[in-house]
């Protein structure tokens, strides 16, 4: 039993890194969308 429970939290940790691993250039590519969304946002402000 000993055994089994193991195998299962070493299996839950190694899918919980990869998809951890996986949402982080997803949020870095959107943060940086984002910014640039705001920036050309704010540049249209000043150039009226």
């Amino acid at each position: 039993m000993q055994t089994m429970n193991n195998n299962s939290t070493e299996t839950n940790k190694k899918s919980t890194n990869t998809s951890y691993k996986k949402t982080i250039p997803i949020s870095g590519k959107f943060f940086v969308e984002l910014k640039t969304f705001y920036d050309e946002k704010t540049l249209l402000q000043d150039t009226e």
